[in-house]
């Protein structure tokens, strides 16, 4: 019987030892527990709470809570573990960017919804001239204080709302769909909601892919000016090494390789340096971006039939 044990052992052990990374085996060969030697190498470390994660999450579920609907009258309870998380960690942590980004979404909340309360006033007010639907009629400049109240507390991009009086120069004023001020305020405040939910370590993956796809973007570059057939070779290495070799039928391959219309086909020079451009100026910014287009924080957007993943 402890020969069948032992001899189940070795199997076992010998089996592992087959499947596990040939690197992360060498590491193990000699440590009396094999298997426990392997699970410390390939388990990956769990990230270390920095104390701010409960105030990310909080930032996150507001995000996506808000994004789904929500009423004027829930709309401080939902945003409510924001705030509560952001009051334990303030003081200790007044520089992070978890910090400074929930400081900021309770400031544009508060005028989101001193807007959002006027609009329902304002629409009440002019209910009769608006039994038509839009343009909706409005105290113009009543919005456009609150557009710049926004402004004054949102840093960089701004929304620069205005409008063209009305007649006699009164304030009142016709405004489409989509184009109140709160529409331009809720994609920023979910944008800084988002952003400051976001981990160092998170942080720090994006701008890895972002670089890897850069650099994917620029060889595929190179590879298109190279023209079709050293494009082919140089993405077969073996063929690269039998062409070099054998340059008389190499020549004959390269004709019967660009005779066929296939291989005639356009890299599209013009749209991979347009897309090397957009992943280099800014990042994507999903909020902002739509089924059929990936825009980047700069506003600019392209079809994503030309998005490198």
């Amino acid at each position: 019987m402890k020969r069948l044990l032992l001899l189940a052992l070795v199997l076992t052990a010998g089996t592992a030892h087959a499947q596990v990374d040939p690197k992360v085996a060498e590491q193990c060969k000699d440590a009396r527990d094999f298997l426990g030697c392997v699970k410390a190498f390939t388990t990956p470390v769990a990230p270390a709470d920095d104390g701010l994660q409960a105030l990310r999450n909080a930032m996150k579920i507001a995000a996506g809570r808000i994004y789904a609907g929500m009423s004027l009258n829930n709309s401080l309870e939902l945003f409510r573990p924001v705030t509560d998380e952001l009051s334990l960690v303030e003081s200790q942590y007044p520089n992070s960017l978890a910090v400074r980004k929930a400081k900021l979404a309770h400031e544009l909340f508060s005028v989101i919804r001193l807007s959002w309360d006027n609009r329902i006033d304002q629409e009440i007010k002019y209910r009769e001239f608006n039994q038509l639907g839009y343009p909706y009629v409005y105290d113009c400049k009543i919005l456009k204080m609150q557009a710049d109240l926004f402004d004054s507390k949102y840093p960089g991009s701004a929304i620069n709302w205005s409008y063209k009086k009305g007649v006699f120069g009164w304030n009142a004023c016709k405004v489409n769909r989509g184009e109140h001020p709160l529409d331009y305020m809720w994609p920023k405040f979910l944008r800084v909601l988002r952003e400051g939910s976001t981990s160092p370590a998170e942080i720090k993956a994006k701008k890895a892919a972002a670089k890897e796809k850069a650099k994917k973007i620029q060889r595929e570059q190179e590879l298109c000016a190279l023209g079709p057939w050293k494009k082919y070779l140089e993405e077969n290495p073996v063929m690269k090494s039998w062409a070099k070799a054998n340059p008389g039928p190499a020549e004959a391959a390269k004709k019967k390789f660009l005779a066929d219309p296939e291989n005639q086909v356009s890299c599209g020079s013009s749209s991979i340096s347009h897309r090397l451009e957009f992943f280099k100026a800014h990042p994507v910014d999903e909020a902002k971006s739509t089924p059929n287009y990936v825009c980047n924080r700069a506003g600019s957007c392209i079809p994503r039939k030309d998005y490198l993943p």
